[in-house]
């Protein structure tokens, strides 16, 4: 499955489009700006640019995901907003993810301090 992403809740602004088969990461294409916090005016040309170098089109997203905080709140809903206008156009599916749970998902078992 395609899905793209978007991070808006720090000072970096992330767009992301990757495949996913039986839980596993295939093939990718990221970019990240930090640039003063002007996330409302790039999430969509990072997003359009890493469609672009995937090779797809939005039409071929089969799930949307956005960060969820914590993080600032102005960003959390220029992300969530976004990624909700997307999802709307063709009913596909959006989830929100947990930064800190993301972190930790990374680390694996043990005590896990995740810390932004």
């Amino acid at each position: 499955m395609l899905i793209a992403s978007l991070d808006s809740t720090a000072v970096t602004a992330s767009a992301c489009v990757a495949e996913i088969n039986e839980n596993k990461l295939g093939t990718y294409s990221l970019f990240t700006v930090k640039n003063k916090l002007t996330h409302s005016e790039l999430l969509l040309p990072l997003l359009e640019s890493a469609l672009k170098a995937y090779g797809a089109e939005i039409a071929d997203v089969g799930l949307f995901a956005v960060s969820a905080g914590p993080g600032s709140f102005t960003g959390v809903r220029i992300g969530a907003s976004t990624v909700k206008g997307l999802a709307f156009a063709k009913n596909t599916p959006c989830v929100a993810v947990s930064s800190l749970e993301a972190i930790a998902y990374n680390v694996g078992r043990g005590i896990i301090c995740p810390v932004m």
